[in-house]
Order: C-alpha cells, then sequence, then structure tokens
C-alpha cells in the first residue's frame, strides 16, 4: 500500500540482488537498548517524510535513544538579533510531540550557537558557544552546556538550564559517561579561553543539586585540535588531529604531512583526568600513506567518532579526504577494537571537500549510516553501507526538490533512522527511513555504489603532557521557555 500527500516522488531507485547481502537483520528491526531490557520497536511504513509549518530552522541536530526522540531547531530572530532554540520531544511509545521554545537570553549573552546534543537516559544534553560583550582581547564567545530532563519539562517540574564555562572560549562536542558507583559526567572538547590550547571541561554530578567543573588541558601541542568525543561502553574515547600550516597537496612546495595524520585517546568512564592521574598520558598517532589508494584530509577537517557493534566495544574513525588528482573526493572509515590498531579500513567516492557531518551505526551491528556534504551535494547525501556483508554504499537524495541535511540518528534503536533539515524557505522537515531493506518503496531516491576496503593499521605512541585544574563548584543557570504547538504535516508516506 502507498499513500501519498501533497506531493508525489518519482523514484529513480537502483536495486541489485545481491545488495540484499547488506541488510541481514529481519525486517521488524532490531532490539533497542535499554537500561536493563532489549525490545522491539517497528514502524508500520518504512519511509515517511513530515513538513512542520510553523517551524523554521536556519540549523538542526536529531538525538533519539530507547526513551526518547529530540529533535532541535535554531532560528535567527532578526528583530532583536537573538537566537530562537526550539525543542520538539517525543517518548517513546507515544504519539504526542512536546514543543518549547527559548533564546537563553540574559544581559550577558547575545547569540548562542548549538553544535552538539546527546541524550543519556531521560536527559538531553546539548553544548555550544556564546557570543558576549567583547572584551578587547581574546575571542568574544564562551562555551555553554545546557540540559533539560524530558520528562520534567513535560510536566514543568524541571527547568531547561545552561551554564556558561567562562575560561573557554567554545565547547563543540560532548560525551555523557557514568561508571558503576561513581557520579554522572559530562566530558565537552574545545578550547580554552584566550589561549586557544584544546581542553575537555569535565562537569560532575556529585548529588541531586551539586555539580563540579575542572579543566583538562594538553600544554605542549599548540597545533593540536580536538576533534570529537563519544562514550562507549567501557570507556571515553577521543579524536584528534593536528591543524595543517596549509591546505597544499602532496607533492607541491611545503606540503604539511599533518594532513596524514589523526590521534586517539581513550579514558575510563570516570574521565580524562581519573584516568591519567596516575598514567604516563601517550595518544595514538595515526599516519597514512600517500600512496596505494590512500589519500589526505584538510586542515582541521571534521573528523567523526562513531559506534560499531556496540556489545563488542568497537569504535570508528570517520572524516572526508581528497585523492591525489585533486580531481575527486571520498570519505575514509577506520574500525577498531581499541585505540592501537585499526582492524579495517574502507573508502568510498564523493564530490571535492567532502565532509562528514554524522555518522553512526543501527544497533549491536555493523550497518553504518552517515550524513556528508560535499561541492557536488553541498545539501547533503545520506549513506548506507554495512561493514562487512558486501562492498556496496547505498545512497538517498532527494533531486527533485531542495532540502539540506543537517542531523540523523537511529530512531528510539529501532530498524528506522530519523533525519532533519529545511527546506529551501527554511522551513523544518523531519524524514524517516527504514534502513534494511532497499527494495521497500521510499520517499528519497537512491542509488548504489562500491566502496574499496584496505588492510589494518598501527599506530605510533605520541606523548601529551595534560593540566588538571582544580574541582570548583558551580550552580547551572534557569532559562525562560515557551511551550508551543507544532503542525505537522505528512508530505509524503511510502507503505508496503
Amino acid at each position: 500500500m502507498k499513500k501519498t500527500f501533497l506531493i508525489q516522488f518519482v523514484q529513480t531507485g537502483v536495486c541489485v540482488p545481491f545488495l540484499a547481502l547488506l541488510w541481514l537483520l529481519p525486517c521488524g528491526g532490531l532490539k533497542a537498548q535499554g537500561d536493563s531490557t532489549d525490545r522491539d520497536f517497528r514502524l508500520s511504513c518504512p519511509s515517511t517524510w513530515t513538513r512542520y509549518n510553523s517551524l523554521t530552522a536556519e540549523n538542526s541536530i536529531v538525538r533519539s535513544n530507547n526513551m526518547n526522540h529530540v529533535a532541535y531547531m535554531q532560528e535567527k530572530e532578526t528583530s532583536i538579533g537573538n537566537i530562537r532554540h526550539t525543542f520538539i520531544v517525543r517518548r517513546y511509545g507515544q504519539t504526542y510531540e512536546m514543543a518549547f521554545s527559548t533564546n537563553l537570553s540574559q544581559d550577558k549573552i547575545h547569540k548562542v550557537i548549538v553544535t552538539d546534543m546527546r541524550l543519556f537516559e531521560d536527559t538531553c544534553y546539548f553544548c555550544g558557544r556564546v557570543k558576549c560583550q567583547p572584551t578587547g582581547s581574546g575571542p568574544d564567545t564562551r562555551g555553554f552546556v545546557g540540559r533539560f530532563v524530558t520528562t520534567g519539562m513535560k510536566d514543568s517540574s524541571w527547568a531547561l538550564e545552561y551554564y556558561v564555562v567562562d575560561s573557554t572560549s567554545r565547547l563543540d562536542r560532548l560525551a555523557i559517561s557514568r561508571a558503576n558507583g561513581y557520579p554522572l559526567l559530562i566530558s565537552a572538547i574545545g578550547e580554552r579561553y584566550f589561549t586557544g590550547k584544546p581542553c575537555i571541561v569535565e562537569l560532575e554530578n556529585n548529588g541531586s543539586s551539586v555539580w563540579k567543573i575542572a579543566h583538562d588541558t594538553i600544554t605542549n601541542a599548540d597545533n593540536l585540535v580536538f576533534s570529537d568525543i563519544m562514550t562507549i561502553r567501557d570507556s571515553i574515547t577521543l579524536l584528534a588531529q593536528y591543524a595543517c600550516v596549509n591546505d597544499n597537496p602532496p607533492f607541491s612546495n611545503e606540503y604539511d604531512y599533518n594532513h596524514q595524520m589523526f590521534l586517539l585517546d581513550r579514558f575510563s568512564l570516570r574521565g580524562c583526568r581519573a584516568t591519567y592521574i596516575s598514567w604516563p598520558c601517550h595518544m595514538a598517532l595515526y599516519y597514512l600513506g600517500i600512496v596505494d589508494g590512500r589519500y589526505f584530509h584538510h586542515d582541521r577537517t571534521p573528523m567523526r567518532l562513531f559506534h560499531i557493534n556496540d556489545h563488542n566495544n568497537e569504535f570508528g574513525v570517520a572524516f572526508g579526504v581528497e585523492e591525489e588528482n585533486d580531481i575527486h573526493g571520498g570519505v575514509r572509515l577506520f574500525t577498531f577494537h581499541h585505540a592501537w590498531r585499526y582492524d579495517r579500513s574502507i573508502y568510498f567516492r564523493a564530490g571535492i571537500n567532502p565532509e562528514i557531518v554524522e555518522i553512526g551505526n543501527m544497533y549491536k551491528s555493523d550497518t553504518l549510516y552517515a550524513l556528508s556534504k560535499d561541492d557536488v551535494h553541498p545539501d547533503g547525501v545520506i549513506n548506507i553501507l554495512s561493514m562487512s556483508a558486501s562492498n556496496y554504499i547505498y545512497k538517498l537524495r532527494s533531486y527533485q526538490y531542495p532540502f539540506t541535511y543537517n542531523s540523523l540518528t537511529q530512531k528510539f534503536a529501532g530498524s528506522h533512522i530519523s533525519i532533519s533539515g529545511d527546506d529551501n524557505t527554511l522551513k523544518f522537515q523531519l524524514f524517516d527511513q527504514h534502513v534494511y531493506n532497499p527494495s521497500w518503496p521510499t520517499c528519497f531516491q537512491r542509488n548504489v555504489n562500491e566502496y574499496e576496503t584496505f588492510s589494518a593499521g598501527l599506530a605510533e605512541g605520541q606523548y601529551m603532557g595534560w593540566w588538571f585544574s582544580d574541582k570548583k563548584d558551580f550552580k547551572w543557570e534557569k532559562a525562560i521557555v515557551d511551550y508551543i504547538q507544532v503542525e505537522p504535516t505528512v508530505i509524503c508516506e511510502e507503505c508496503n
């Protein structure tokens, strides 16, 4: 059965029999990751496109776990220069959506940019940067962290809270962890204010209302950049790179070999400072050769961590690269059991100047979904592939209608992914797509390409000098929140 609302897509799908090897799991979906139990989550239609007529978004983020689905969007309020932040929350098993907005506005804050968002149990955490009054020296931005409890926001028993970290100029990505018997920990990466040195800000909940903050800074590497941070079941993983002095291609004058490097570090769930207080500090440094199909990345190219085969504590690294002839670009993926050896690497082609925006895996599997952008697809393309079943990658894109894709996530840890974006009028959009059967109908157009596979590689040890500040108490600020009504309209729904 197929239902179409307002707009009917012309599908240009490519379906080949052996592509079915990518989709090894049953159509009912994967078991969802829960606090103590696993369960199934199924949706009736494999593909749905919903537009929120009353909401506009210049950027958006979507996250999901086994309890909540949260969509975030930011919109500039041109009349006063602030940015409006809107959250839409849906609980597992419910069709009702709760929505609220805020501008996080205080006298000292003029503009807030959210750069990352994470769900941990029933709480949503986010981070970014705020534009403050210029001081005449140093950056005029500061890092910040925010949070809200989804059930508490629904019955107004909790508030949306935030904290401006004045000792940082920005906070880009965050990870949430809690070791057995220890407090909840927020680990946010960014840069120290004024010095520009990379840092991890650790915010620790030592009781219902007691929070402490500390800073972990690397002092012996002025050109080091922290790229991403992620919690895996047994640890926190940090991804880093060296800044390059130029973007000259290989074999050119003054080529910078930092284009071929990335670094990894891993801490216990208690955080960096708890891990390294009595241990030597070495990061795993990977140096990629130029020859034999190995390619280089640009200066400060966005690099992302991702989960894979969650129960085995595996993880991966992804980033965009250029080929030596500078005609094509592509994406490199590396998979790891530990930080000091990648087990496998793959490469699939893309346009020039490729960028991995976000990447994740379907729970307990090595099936990956990634949002990438390049010169050919500046508004984004969704890539789905298996790291073990075959060498084929499944690409989703709407060529008939102009959309910008901003973020994606596995939906309620089920068999669907959720994709956020906006159209050419900046109306907020959510797309829902089943992953495991390419022959099912879809609101996207789809194409199939191949990827290349490379062998394993080993890391070298790179000594890093960490400095740890003392912990100090801090208190969250409460934001003023307006509850709003949303107007979702189903534009396309493709059903079996």
